[in-house]
């Protein structure tokens, strides 16, 4: 697992980015400052004590240095212009479309991955070049609803979700050209949220309140944890939590946390972070912050976690 103990929350709809510390219990939420306001941020890194933050909606990404209080944020690529699909040795001359995920290989840092889904690519941008060159991935992955990312040491996870069907592609980024490996589909499923973690690659389905899994090595899919038509918040042993409408998923110091929240005003909602727990035996799932049965209408469907 990574993670030293702190997981953040990306927020669209409160234009916020907040921190969940792990090391103390109960756990502690703050909402980072920073000294321009965030418009409708779409994903969020850790690089190093560098936090990058995109925004769909001015197609950039800008960068600061955590621990500032404010945080000074500059632009880091784009100009915050109209959308595009530019490549380019220099940063700042890149045009993104809706960049929707970010990740990075545990062994190869200096390279930022980057969801475009405007332009239903990957693209990287190397923050070891003094010009953060922005390159496109030869793999394009033609009407897709969503692109989401994750890594592990050395090895890049493509979700794309396509009508009646999710598809998980292992690339292998250190081959030139890059390569897909392996691809698992999940027939009539709409997965959203991804995290890799201790050799399964996790995903959340929240239109049926489920977890599902891929393992790394085989391919082999399955079910891991909740059960189809039961849309609830229980905690307990995996084989008796409920979950509604999960979203986002990140494996830190540990353990696999996710992220829950509903998008229906008519219904109970969801607005928590829960924790599953390998450790113990079996498998339990926690609530550790945010409110179960929330009748405040919020979409933050599209929130995000990680882990640093």
């Amino acid at each position: 697992s990574r993670g030293l103990g702190d997981v953040y929350k990306r927020q669209t709809d409160n234009n916020a980015i907040r921190r969940i510390d792990l090391s103390v219990n109960p756990v502690e939420v703050s909402t980072l400052a920073f000294d321009v306001p965030l418009n409708a941020p779409s994903t969020v890194a850790i690089v190093g004590n560098t936090i990058v933050i995109a925004e769909s909606s001015s197609a950039s990404f800008y960068a600061g240095t955590l621990g500032g209080n404010p945080i000074a944020l500059d632009v880091l690529v784009g100009r915050n212009e109209n959308a595009g699909s530019a490549d380019s040795t220099t940063g700042l001359s890149a045009r993104f479309d809706e960049p929707s995920d970010l990740s990075m290989l545990v062994n190869a840092p200096d390279t930022l991955y980057v969801a475009d889904l405007g332009n239903e690519v990957v693209r990287t941008i190397d923050l070891a070049s003094a010009e953060l060159a922005v390159e496109t991935l030869p793999q394009d992955y033609s009407l897709v609803s969503s692109i989401r990312l994750a890594s592990n040491m050395d090895r890049l996870f493509v979700m794309v979700a396509e009508t009646g069907r999710t598809l998980i592609h292992s690339l292998n980024v250190g081959a030139s050209p890059v390569t897909i490996d392996e691809t698992a589909e999940f027939p009539s499923a709409f997965l959203e949220g991804i995290a890799e973690f201790e050799g399964f690659v996790y995903a959340a389905e929240p239109n049926n309140s489920l977890i599902k899994r891929m393992n790394v090595s085989t391919g082999d899919v399955e079910l891991f944890a909740g059960v189809l038509g039961e849309n609830n918040v229980a905690d307990g042993p995996i084989s008796v939590a409920r979950f509604r409408r999960p979203y986002a998923l990140v494996g830190c110091a540990g353990d696999l946390y996710l992220a829950e929240s509903s998008e229906s005003a008519s219904v109970l909602e969801s607005h928590v972070i829960r924790k599953i727990d390998f450790s113990q035996d079996p498998t339990v799932v926690t609530t550790i912050a945010g409110f179960a049965t929330c009748l405040l209408y919020t979409s933050d469907a599209a929130d995000d976690l990680l882990c640093v």
